[in-house]
């Protein structure tokens, strides 16, 4: 009697965490990477200062492990040797599988394939989400009614 409960009790607690803690991200197969960048910018290479005043991006400024670098409709963060972290984009640029804002979300599918998942996050739409587990790499595109509207390259 005393072991059915225990297991009941860590049943309950298995349901529990799987209802609150997303494992999807965990089971879902890796995608490549590898070679991925949103215009001229890719995770890894240091940051260029010529091609950041031909984007349009102005302003510098110091954050926690870097620097963050914005324009109009893009924000790239680097670490404190210069190296790029992350991209967001929200116009202008496309990834180098030819992803930008305006596509819809089966473009998204169609360009990196069916390993992928989806969240979402309040204020910024459904998320479909692709992680490079071997490059430690995530591409994100934040869609609003099935449309593109945000994509994020950041290495985790």
């Amino acid at each position: 009697m005393k072991r059915l409960r225990i297991i009941t009790i860590v049943l309950l607690m298995m349901i529990v965490l799987l209802w609150f803690v997303p494992i999807t991200e965990f089971l879902t197969p890796s995608t490549s990477l590898k070679d991925e960048s949103i215009g001229p910018f890719s995770i890894g290479n240091k940051i260029d200062e010529q091609l950041l005043s031909l984007y349009g991006i102005n302003q510098k400024d110091k954050q926690p492990g870097g620097y963050g670098y914005s324009g109009d409709d893009i924000y790239i963060k680097t670490d404190y040797h210069h190296y790029i972290e992350s991209i967001s984009i929200s116009n202008h640029l496309e990834t180098s599988r030819g992803i930008k804002t305006g596509n819809i979300d089966e473009d998204v599918i169609t360009a990196y394939g069916n390993n992928y998942y989806t969240y979402k996050e309040m204020g910024l739409g459904e998320a479909i989400e692709y992680k490079d587990k071997k490059q430690r790499i995530k591409l994100t595109a934040w869609t609003v009614e099935n449309e593109v509207k945000y994509i994020w390259l950041f290495s985790y």
